[in-house]
């Protein structure tokens, strides 16, 4: 019987997992500022025509997610943003999806969207999920983001370590990202696929 990772609650799931987090410092690799600036551009337009990400529901918030992984992801070779991507373990007994999945070679990146802005939620959805993606694709070493567009947590998960870096985009006027904050956000994506 497969247990589905939203049914997990971070309460059930901290007492095993806390022994193995450990914080580290996820370095962005520089992008290229026209690249930035079109990424910049495209959420503009997307405000525009949405509204800003905190009016409406949080399903809009995938809206602002989805160009930002799309625009890091096209930077480099051989890359697939795969969109709700269903993950069922084999020897790990949970089944689930991932709003996101970036793969890259042999590395695998899932992403959860953090609903009601429920963090904890996410992490737990995210951990249980990357240690089924490296169960049933046999990887020594997969990442994960919980994001809720605004507050993005990056896990590198080893076999006897997961890592964890915390970052926020900033906003200004009109909801709109801060370049520098968008830019920095952008170069840590980057830099796991790299």
């Amino acid at each position: 019987m497969f247990i589905p990772y939203s049914d997990m609650k971070w309460n059930d799931l901290e007492p095993l997992y806390r022994p193995f987090l450990k914080p580290f410092v996820l370095q962005p690799i520089p992008i290229d500022p026209a690249q930035v600036d079109a990424l910049y551009s495209c959420l503009e337009r997307f405000t525009g025509v949405f509204g800003g990400v905190f009016s409406g529901t949080e399903t809009k918030r995938l809206f602002f997610i989805a160009p930002v992984l799309a625009y890091v992801s096209h930077l480099l070779p051989d890359v697939r943003l795969l969109v709700e991507e269903n993950v069922n373990g084999s020897q790990v007994q949970a089944s689930g999806r991932f709003e996101f999945v970036i793969r890259r070679g042999e590395k695998r990146v899932g992403i959860v969207e953090a609903k009601k802005d429920d963090m904890d939620q996410g992490m737990a959805q995210n951990l249980l999920g990357c240690e089924v993606l490296a169960d049933v694709e046999q990887l020594p070493v997969v990442f994960g983001i919980v994001t809720d567009y605004i507050r993005w947590i990056f896990f590198r998960s080893e076999t006897d370590c997961i890592y964890q870096h915390d970052a926020s985009i900033e906003l200004g006027e009109r909801d709109m990202p801060t370049k520098k904050s968008l830019k920095r956000i952008a170069g840590m994506i980057y830099s796991l696929l790299k």
